[in-house]
């Protein structure tokens, strides 16, 4: 066996420096995230744990609502209902041009209903005409609700919603109830 100048020693030294590199870069890598969906796929016959929050009550972010920090708006049944009764009325009109149609329906929609409701032919719209008082399917008094209009071809089911207690409601959806 030819040597080059090593010796056994310098051998294992040297193994035993990259070794130890080797263990150092591996300690400090960062792991992974793991997400929600892969915690839960692991299968545990442990009882769960509670999972305590990592900051303080008073840590959280003051400018994302919470449900728990939202007064009700005491003229939120008012204000859907009318807003609900008013989107029906400028929907239920088959014989309008599509251009006056939509350019009156898109003062009460949001700006992704106004994008999907362009797509309406006013044609194919069965009901005439509200028949009877809008009412309150389900409501958080804050952010949405879903709002009964009757109507010549039935009930239909208003979605309303807004982004802020502070922001004006806008119509996100007219379905006839028999579709929902």
């Amino acid at each position: 066996m030819v040597r080059l100048g090593t010796s056994s020693r310098g051998t294992a030294g040297a193994v035993l420096a990259i070794a130890s590199v080797l263990a150092l870069t591996s300690c400090a890598a960062t792991p992974a995230p793991v997400d929600a969906a892969d915690r839960g796929a692991a299968v545990s016959t442990e009882a769960p744990t509670p999972v305590e929050s990592a900051t303080p009550e008073s840590d959280h972010d003051e400018s994302i609502p919470h449900d728990h920090d939202v007064e009700v708006d005491p003229n939120a049944d008012a204000d859907v209902t009318e807003l609900a009764t008013r989107a029906v009325t400028l929907f239920c009109r088959p014989s309008l041009a599509y251009a006056t149609w939509i350019a009156e329906l898109y003062p009460v929609l949001s700006q992704s209903a106004a994008v999907a409701y362009e797509t309406v032919d006013p044609a194919n719209v069965p009901c005439t005409s509200v028949t009877d008082a809008a009412r309150i399917r389900d409501m958080d008094g804050a952010y949405t609700a879903r709002v009964l209009v009757p109507t010549d071809a039935g009930d239909y089911s208003v979605y309303v919603h807004r982004p802020l207690d502070t922001a004006p409601w806008a119509v996100e959806q007219i379905t006839p109830l028999a579709s929902e």
